[in-house]
């Protein structure tokens, strides 16, 4: 329940179908789609009613014409529409851009396709790495998606539409939540010991560091330095 978004965690079905509408419109053929994955599925499995629900997720807000089209008058939590019209009635609708910023939609609302919701999203991820509410599962998954995305700077996910000026500043926000969990062993591994300070000024070099640290900082220079000499 503490994963699952408004609209799918109240759902008692043991079956749940998300179709996620990331880049595509929503349209006549998103309810055929959907609508065959919950027939087959259903049968295949021989899943009573109850069993099974499927979803449709879409990353773009739907138009008012589309909600009124398809019948979503219902809305049972922000962002979240209910239809009562035959087959679309079996298929709840959520959107991603107004689904409210709790805790258990944060890791949903990370494919919104608004840059407000985006950045309000990944703000609130990497506060919660920090505060360590993740498991170890969810935390790698977060750590390895934000990698690809700001680090490698994949195209086909730039969904961010960002400036460069406000990618940098993500990246070096992420790099610095990696640099706090990480020990100081690991933080100057593979750092050349006449580097590990190049670019730093001198009353910056020991600020925020116990002194606790300072000795182990001291422990591993003197390791590598030997090391090197050998």
């Amino acid at each position: 329940m503490e994963r699952l978004p408004d609209g799918i965690r109240k759902s008692k079905a043991s079956h749940i179908i998300i179709e996620l509408k990331y880049s595509q419109s929503l349209n006549d053929d998103t309810y055929c789609q959907v609508g065959g994955y919950y027939k087959f599925y259903k049968e295949s499995n021989k899943l009573k009613d109850s069993e099974i629900d499927a979803f449709i997720i879409s990353s773009k807000t739907p138009s008012k014409k589309f909600i009124n089209d398809f019948g979503y008058k219902k809305k049972v939590a922000p962002g979240v529409f209910l239809s009562s019209y035959p087959v679309v009635r079996i298929i709840p609708l959520i959107s991603l851009n107004d689904l409210s910023n709790a805790p258990y939609n944060i890791p949903f609302k990370i494919f919104a396709s608004k840059k407000r919701e985006q950045i309000s999203v990944y703000n609130k991820i990497k506060n919660m790495l920090k505060k360590k509410i993740f498991t170890k599962e969810l935390n790698r998954f977060f750590y390895s998606f934000f990698k690809v995305l700001f680090i490698k700077g994949v195209e086909e996910m730039d969904w961010l539409n960002l400036s460069p000026e406000e990618e940098q500043k993500i990246i070096s926000s992420f790099d610095d939540v990696i640099l706090e969990r990480m020990s100081i062993e690991k933080r100057l591994k593979g750092i050349k010991p006449e580097d590990r300070l190049k670019g730093i000024k001198a009353e910056d070099r020991l600020k925020g560091i116990k002194p606790e640290d300072i000795e182990i900082i001291e422990f591993y220079l003197n390791k590598l330095k030997i090391k090197d000499i050998n």
